[in-house]
């Protein structure tokens, strides 16, 4: 949740899905097919989404979410990417109209859109690392006189004694 908001997905019916799954994680309810799918249908929204068949492939399609992160990553990136040309347009738009004989105003416009989509990519960064840190500061405190992650399987868990 911290890396990406609704409005990064490029497809609709993501935008929704998330915004679903945000909101069941806000009130501190379990989010999982079940609770998304009645959410969705509360609303009215799950068989225009494409109904529980949709929710089951989307799980299906996610190899592991032990790297949902990367994924996270992707989805912020290619929005990133979106917002780029958005704003490479808008700058066009500006610049055709040529209704302003400065062209240092139009020039300025222009600098001010880049400024806040730079502006937008720096406080991810930031958010990125600040996540990471709380992660490896979790990981660092001893619980139970141990530090690191137990997976449950001994040839796999990553712990310090």
């Amino acid at each position: 949740a911290p890396l990406i908001e609704a409005s990064d997905f490029f497809a609709e019916a993501s935008r929704q899905i998330y915004s679903v799954i945000l909101e069941i994680s806000t009130r501190n309810d379990a989010v999982n097919q079940i609770t998304v799918s009645h959410e969705l249908a509360r609303r009215g929204q799950l068989e225009g989404l494409g109904g529980t068949a949709y929710l089951s492939q989307i799980i299906a399609d996610l190899p592991t979410p032990l790297i949902v992160e990367h994924y996270a990553r992707l989805v912020r990136r290619d929005a990133g990417y979106r917002q780029l040309i958005s704003t490479a347009q808008q700058i066009a738009q500006i610049a055709y109209r040529a209704d302003d004989p400065d062209v240092s105003n139009v020039l300025a416009q222009a600098q001010g859109l880049l400024s806040s989509l730079i502006e937008r990519e720096q406080t991810s960064q930031q958010t990125t690392r600040d996540l990471k840190g709380d992660i490896e500061e979790y990981l660092a405190v001893p619980r139970f006189g141990v530090t690191g992650v137990r997976l449950g399987f001994p040839s796999l868990d990553f712990t310090h004694p």
